[in-house]
């Protein structure tokens, strides 16, 4: 947190560095952010929530690790209850790294001539839908999910919801 990037540029998230021109580079890249928080909720509970990052990412807040995840299409979050300043500067740092090789996304195919080990693929890289930072108290929908089936008859539809609740707190 006390490093101050003196050389960084300032981006737009979502942002995926291949398409900005001046980032013609595939490997690890660096997002920080530095941010306050300001609740009334009582015993508050903080979940950073990421809806895409490409490829791979550690998360760090205030200096601490938060977790790693892998997979550039799906959702994760991650609990900064721990770590979050309720008063006071926090600041946020993203690894991103999108290199690949046999191992991970779109994988290699194995031949003699360069042209014949690799898909066409384009490297994205970056957090590449949006992040937020939800507050809310201990108890909260951690998930949910919704089915509506359409009855085209009757001009009706049978919904189905599942909820999963989760208590972060001490109490029952």
């Amino acid at each position: 947190p006390a490093h101050v990037p003196r050389s960084w540029n300032e981006v737009d998230v979502p942002h995926c560095w291949p398409t900005d021109p001046r980032y013609p580079y595939t490997g690890p890249a660096w997002y920080r952010r530095t941010f306050t928080v300001q609740t009334a909720i009582p015993n508050p509970h903080a979940r950073l929530v990421f809806h895409g990052v490409f490829y791979r990412s550690r998360v760090w807040l205030n200096g601490r690790l938060l977790g790693e995840h892998e997979g550039g299409y799906t959702a994760f979050e991650m609990d900064a209850t721990r770590w979050i300043q309720w008063k006071g500067q926090n600041t946020l740092a993203i690894e991103v790294d999108n290199s690949w090789s046999t191992n991970t996304l779109p994988g290699a195919r194995i031949g003699p001539l360069a042209e014949q080990q690799v898909y066409p693929w384009w490297e994205y890289g970056g957090i590449v839908r949006p992040l937020e930072l939800v507050i809310t108290g201990p108890v909260y929908t951690a998930r949910q999910r919704v089915i509506s089936t359409p009855d085209l008859v009757s001009g009706g539809a049978t919904i189905n919801i599942t909820s999963y609740v989760r208590n972060a707190g001490n109490e029952p």
